[in-house]
Parts: C-alpha cells; sequence; structure tokens
C-alpha cells in the first residue's frame, strides 16, 4: 500500500482518551435508563476506535502501545480488576493490525471487523474473570 506516514499521534491519543470517558459516561447513562435484568449496554467506544484507528492509520506499532495504556486506565478507572483490559485490547489492535493488509479499508468491511471484535472481547473479558472467579453465571440465567 502506498500509506503517507501518520505524524499526528497526539490526535490519535486525544480521540482515544476521549472516546475512554465518552464509554464510561454513556455506560452509567444506559445504566439509568435500561430497566433490563440482564444489565445495561455496553457501547464499546474505545474498542471502535481502536479498531478504526488499527484499520485507517499506516503502519505504526505505537496503536497496540496507547491500546495497552488504555486498557490500563479503562481497567483502573471502570473495573478495578487490572489486566482484563489491558490484555484483551492490545491483543485486539494487534490482531487487526495484521488484518490490515488483507482486508478492503471499506466502511462495511471495519464495521463487520468491529462487531467480530466486540464479540472476541466480551467472551475474552467473560473468560478472563471467569478465571479469575470474579463471575459466575448460573444455568437459570440461560
Amino acid at each position: 500500500m502506498n500509506d503517507k506516514p501518520f505524524t499526528r499521534h497526539w490526535v490519535s491519543a486525544v480521540a482515544l482518551f476521549l472516546a475512554l470517558l465518552f464509554d464510561g459516561t454513556v455506560t452509567q447513562i444506559l445504566a439509568i435508563w435500561s430497566k433490563s435484568p440482564a444489565g445495561p449496554g455496553v457501547p464499546q467506544i474505545l474498542l471502535m476506535m481502536l479498531i478504526f484507528v488499527a484499520i485507517f492509520v499506516p503502519d505504526d506499532n505505537w496503536i497496540v502501545w496507547m491500546a495497552l495504556v488504555f486498557g490500563v486506565l479503562m481497567d483502573m478507572y471502570y473495573t478495578g480488576i487490572i489486566g482484563v483490559n489491558a490484555l484483551i485490547l492490545p491483543l485486539l489492535t494487534y490482531l487487526v493490525r495484521q488484518l490490515r493488509p488483507y482486508v478492503a479499508h471499506t466502511s462495511v468491511v471495519t464495521w463487520a471487523i468491529f462487531i467480530i471484535a466486540v464479540a472476541v472481547q466480551m467472551f475474552g473479558e467473560y473468560a478472563l474473570l471467569h478465571f479469575m472467579g470474579q463471575t459466575d453465571v448460573s444455568s437459570s440465567y440461560w
């Protein structure tokens, strides 16, 4: 690919930080509005921004490191269990970076990758929390 070098890393860092804050704010608003027993919806805005930056910004490894930093921040600020998002977000970002040369950079493909990444993130989060003994889903829930 003939990509120009990306030099505005600070723009991506600010956008990811705002996505982190917006993600928590929207989650709290959805928790107030939602009366569902399954809990509020989780918008995954930070994951969406990471996927979009990983696909549309030319080849750089800094996005994986940013995903690690923002994963740690998300764990410290929102969950209190350090390591879950700090492991999953950089791993997903790395996988998307590896897929980048093989996929078309269209909106349909990008949204499909995002939907798959959300599914992998939710399953990975549940698996890690279950492994650490922090969650349990009874058979009556199903």
